[in-house]
């Protein structure tokens, strides 16, 4: 039969910005017959970990500094061959935070005793066009000549003579900041009480007057730091510290190489596309636990992670499952000196991390549609055979192997790890023998043997859980070649 090689392109921002545990055996075979005796059968995948397991694990950072350890060690430890020293940090963190939209809407809300005033402008001009408090509505609406249309309370608001303020290169801006206020955007779960926000405006057929709008917020770094929620506040100081550390010099790395990107005019994006921003929340979230966060980031100003003089990409996830991985078996990409997979024995958080070890059951049928769907018909799913693990047991690059009874793939960990929709790609599947005659089920295998079983007990959940990121966005397309 004809072998495929089936990649997605999905690829990390970076060049989408862990007790060691290998695990022994290289076989995972699912037989399925043609047989009465298939229907119903299941499979249940047992995995480790959430996210891309590369770089600094949080929950290991968070188990890390249970026993003892500080923000620079941890670090240190995750980014093998960096170092975290201090470094003068200059421009400001432009935010992406909507894109695409033919027009935006604010609203000034109070965060300072006596604030609540917004004021909007032209970036470069200081005549006020329009300004506002609490109970006001602004939507800015995009115009055709590049510049924004401002509506205050469904009124077009006009300034001698003129309705359109702005232009491609000018964008409308609204200052809020100085007068103690926070500003809220409709769909956004966050509101921004630090810098300004900017509306830009573009060519894009996307919008029905041929120009849409970015809305960025532009910030100090310490401030959008304060705005970060990767981690709970309620964690231990020196895992915050690790977080803000790491945090600052994946902005900051990013901020080097350029705030431009399109469509966000960004350096980086509110989301796990980078790293999640959630402004205002992040403090009216964490009640008494906020001085922790805004502690952790006081007392790392100016700390960052350095790899030959320059800010490494700094990845983190959620969890590793017990040992990260090296970048290179995860995407395939060129392998970073400092990304290599390295232990983690404390991932496990002291039982708080829900993610140490998961599993998931899936009807067999609905396993075979889903690889179908996301790598192209195979005929009927013989087998499954795992080829190639990374260094902690992750499916790799190449890593899977699917037998159909018309064409074999040949497919990457990560990319199965997007199409039946894991957690990671540290997973093994196990066949379980459809429900008997009189209820109970059979789990013994059949033919198939499950190598990450070693004993471990489940930990009981966290009510407080950190989303994976930095992580691309999983926006596969299927591309099979010889």
């Amino acid at each position: 039969m004809p072998t495929s090689r089936v990649s997605f392109a999905v690829r990390p921002n970076p060049p989408r910005g862990f007790v060691s545990v290998l695990l022994a055996g290289v076989l995972i075979c699912a037989l399925l017959a043609a047989t009465p005796a298939a229907f119903g059968k299941e499979v249940k995948i047992k995995g480790r970990g959430w996210g891309h397991g590369i770089g600094m694990s949080q929950y290991g950072a968070f188990g890390y500094a249970q026993h003892g350890w500080g923000a620079k060690r941890i670090l240190q430890h995750y980014y093998s061959r960096a170092r975290v020293t201090e470094k003068a940090i200059g421009p400001a963190v432009r935010v992406g935070m909507l894109q695409g939209r033919s027009s935006i809407t604010i609203l000034p809300k109070v965060k300072a005793s006596g604030g609540g005033r917004l004021v909007l402008k032209v970036k470069g001009n200081r005549t006020k066009i329009a300004e506002g408090v609490p109970g006001d509505r602004f939507r800015i609406k995009a115009s055709s000549t590049g510049g924004a249309r401002i509506f205050k309370n469904s009124k077009r608001i006009k300034r001698g003579g003129k309705t359109i303020f702005g232009d491609l290169k000018h964008p409308l801006v609204a200052k809020y900041q100085r007068y103690g206020t926070q500003v809220a955007t409709e769909g956004k779960s966050y509101a921004v009480g630090f810098g300004k926000i900017e509306f830009v405006s573009y060519s894009s057929n996307g919008c029905s007057v041929g120009k849409c709008l970015s809305e960025v917020a532009v910030l100090p770094m310490q401030k959008y730091l304060y705005g970060l929620g990767e981690v709970p506040a309620s964690w231990p100081q020196e895992t915050l510290r690790a977080q803000a550390i790491a945090g600052r010099t994946y902005a900051y790395a990013k901020v080097l190489s350029g705030q431009s990107r399109f469509p966000c005019f960004c350096g980086v994006y509110d989301s796990t596309l980078d790293q999640v921003f959630v402004g205002e929340a992040k403090r009216t979230g964490s009640g008494s636990y906020w001085r922790n966060w805004k502690k952790a980031v006081n007392t790392s100003k100016k700390r960052v992670i350095l790899h030959n003089g320059k800010p490494i990409s700094s990845l983190y996830s959620s969890s590793s499952g017990g040992h990260t991985e090296s970048n290179s078996n995860v995407w395939g990409t060129t392998q970073v000196p400092y990304l290599k997979g390295v232990n983690d024995p404390y991932d496990a958080a002291g039982g708080a991390n829900p993610n140490y070890r998961w599993n998931l059951r899936m009807a067999w049928s609905t396993l075979k549609s889903r690889l179908a769907s996301g790598f192209g018909s195979f005929g009927r799913l013989k087998r499954l055979r795992i080829v190639r693990k990374g260094v902690s047991g992750r499916v790799a690059v190449n890593g899977l192997k699917i037998v159909g009874s018309d064409r074999t793939l040949v497919v990457d960990g990560w990319d199965v790890r997007v199409v039946l929709g894991l957690k990671d790609s540290w997973f093994r599947f196990l066949v379980l023998k459809p429900t008997n005659a009189r209820g109970s089920s059979d789990t013994t295998s059949e033919g198939a043997r499950d190598a990450t079983t070693d004993g471990s007990v489940e930990p009981s959940p966290s009510p407080e859980d950190p989303s994976p990121s930095p992580s691309p966005s999983p926006t596969p397309t299927v591309t099979p070649t010889p």
